[in-house]
């Protein structure tokens, strides 16, 4: 007798059950009679809180039908502020596709549970540490397992002990939301940063982010070393050099090292590097910051950058409260105005817009930004190699306007980005625009919308990377923990590779070729809607939208030894291409690899139309995805 699509079975739980950070898993057993075409249903727990009353529906469960009788169906959620409830709160099961002129069906649940699964993390584990580094009463930063800066988290050291295998146990005062390690992600698990030094600087705190600041300035040939220190409320909103810390116009500094800091709730950056040279920038950590967290400017130069740690900038500057001719409401974790510094071995987790931004400008704009130099974009950069970036709001590396080939018209004298680590980026791991000649050597991308998106950029070399699309276990962990999934907008595609279609530069201007692809394997894109339920379409290798012109393909690119690992065939959609405008692809396959049948020795993927396929004999034979592999083709 349902006259109501919530007229269910219905009970109250006890509400201080619910503990917060905890996982609860839920499961039932469902079947209906009563109608042929299928019905979904939810599990709803509604109830008044602190809040105001909340309804949550942590279980969704699938379609079925009557004829598959007795189906279950289970989850996990996590316990979060919706769920602290003021008093027992009511579980009820809501259907969908059915109403008052289709008919209610008649439901029978059984099996009902919300069994506890697991409580917040106690503590960390930390492999291969000395237990003397790590100090009872000693703060520590965790920086974010999810797409945001924000879920990084902070907690105090209660005890300290050392494991038969070397590693440190660290029991905290206040349990933590579990985090990714590097046992279950080597490679891309989360970084934990001791933040309390011996030496404490405390800006003053009356509400108006206004705090102290410490600033080096006009000191040329004199060797700085501040080393060690702990910085707190330091910077002063939206004023002008008035930074954390600040090395401002000193020229040659040689020897001089800021180092081994740490930088926590700063009003306005953590490092900001003016128109200095040759420091060493070491080991700082950077937590909770407004602003670019560490900045260097246009005619900062040999300055060595090293295993720093940027994490959790916020949105606090926005255009209204910005400094005029300064961008800090991007919030990058490393913003970089001069391609002369060197960046190894540093991480940017929770950039409010990006991990590392380079932008290189037409012009060098010195003090008080008045134009006082050539166009920086032909200038040769620094090294940078061994970076890493997480959990930034839109890119992990933007890297832009890298000119340097038109300045020596030589292969071998371009950027050159090694070892290069983008994972758990709410957009692009990699973002590339404007780099002419540019090489990417070895690399690491996973869980990001986009793997490397490639736009108005012509001589790309990508050789030695990984490349995976949403991982099961990162799939799961946002699910758990109510964090944004990527696919954050439903026009969105998600691919390892979005590259160009045709040339952007043209004539002299033109490297030779667009893209050369070279020991690189791509997996984790097929799982469509399973792992991205809000995606039109999952592709190991897509193409832009925005940069096609004439209506034809004709951004040379070969690929070398790529292995795509697709459960549906599909290496790339060219029905999806051509409606974007191109209707003849041609990549060069040089070893063959790229053959479904693995018997070539080279080839050609190119589009399965017979004005392709034609000029081949029988040569072409169809892949999936409106392709078609052409063996023995060049």
């Amino acid at each position: 007798n349902r006259v109501w699509v919530g007229d269910s079975l219905r009970f109250h739980v006890n509400h201080q059950c619910f503990m917060l950070g905890s996982t609860y898993t839920v499961s039932l057993r469902a079947r209906f009679t009563g109608k042929t075409h299928p019905v979904t249903y939810w599990f709803e727990i509604k109830g008044e809180t602190t809040g105001g009353y909340k309804y949550n529906k942590p279980l969704y469960c699938p379609q079925q039908s009557a004829a598959d009788g007795w189906v279950t169906c289970s989850g996990d959620f996590v316990v979060d502020e919706n769920y602290e409830f003021t008093s027992s709160p009511e579980i009820i099961l809501v259907t969908q596709d059915e109403d008052g002129s289709t008919g209610y069906v008649d439901w029978d649940f059984d099996d009902v549970s919300i069994k506890f699964k697991s409580g917040p993390a106690a503590g960390l584990e930390v492999g291969g540490s000395d237990a003397a580094r790590w100090a009872v009463n000693s703060d520590v930063h965790i920086t974010s397992s999810t797409l945001h800066g924000q879920d990084a988290q902070d907690g105090r050291v209660k005890a300290v002990s050392q494991k038969a295998n070397g590693n440190v146990v660290l029991e905290l005062e206040n349990p933590i939301t579990p985090v990714f390690s590097e046992k279950e992600t080597p490679g891309y698990g989360v970084e934990i940063a001791v933040t309390s030094r011996n030496i404490k600087i405390i800006g003053e705190d009356d509400g108006t982010y206004n705090g102290g600041y410490l600033q080096v300035f006009h000191t040329p040939g004199v060797a700085q070393v501040i080393e060690g220190v702990e910085f707190f409320n330091m910077g002063q909103s939206s004023r002008k050099n008035r930074f954390a810390i600040q090395l401002l116009y000193n020229g040659n500094v040689e020897g001089t090292s800021i180092s081994s800091n740490s930088i926590r709730k700063s009003n306005m950056r953590c490092i900001s590097v003016d128109g200095t040279a040759n420091a060493t920038i070491a080991s700082n950590v950077g937590a909770g910051i407004a602003g670019h967290c560490f900045y260097f400017d246009r005619i900062s130069a040999d300055n060595m950058v090293i295993d720093n740690l940027a994490s959790n900038m916020n949105n606090r500057i926005n255009w209204n409260n910005r400094i005029d001719g300064w961008d800090d409401y991007d919030a990058d974790g490393f913003a970089i105005w001069s391609p002369f510094n060197h960046f190894i071995g540093n991480v940017a987790a929770g950039g409010h817009k990006r991990g590392f931004r380079y932008y290189l400008d037409w012009r060098t704009l010195g003090e008080d930004l008045i134009n006082v130099g050539p166009n920086m974009r032909r200038n040769p950069i620094g090294t940078f190699k061994d970076n890493k970036a997480h959990s930034n709001f839109r890119q992990g590396f933007h890297l832009a306007d890298f000119e340097q080939f038109f300045q020596f018209r030589d292969p071998e004298n371009v950027p050159v980005f090694e070892n290069l680590s983008a994972y758990r980026n709410r957009e692009q791991g990699i973002y590339v625009m404007n780099c002419v000649h540019c090489e990417f050597n070895g690399g690491f991308l996973s869980d990001n919308q986009k793997g490397i998106e490639i736009r108005r950029s012509d001589g790309i070399t990508l050789q030695d990377f990984v490349i995976q699309g949403q991982t099961e276990l990162f799939k799961n962990y946002v699910t758990d923990n109510n964090s944004h999934k990527l696919c954050g907008h439903s026009s969105w595609t998600s691919e390892g590779i979005h590259m160009m279609g045709t040339l952007w530069r043209l004539g002299d201007q033109d490297p030779g070729f667009g893209l050369r692809v070279k020991n690189v394997v791509l997996s984790g894109f097929d799982k469509e809607k399973e792992y991205y339920d809000s995606c039109p379409s999952t592709e190991p290798i897509g193409l832009s939208t925005d940069t096609h012109y004439g209506a034809h393909f004709d951004y040379k690119t070969s690929f070398e030894n790529v292995t795509v690992d697709d459960g549906r065939d599909i290496i790339l959609d060219g029905c999806r291409a051509a409606s974007y405008g191109y209707p003849d692809i041609v990549i060069t396959d040089i070893d063959g690899t790229l053959d479904p049948d693995m018997s070539a020795s080279s080839g050609a993927l190119v589009s399965d139309q017979t004005y392709m396929t034609g000029l081949f004999g029988d040569s072409c034979k169809s892949t999936a995805g409106c392709m078609s592999y052409c063996a023995g083709v060049c």
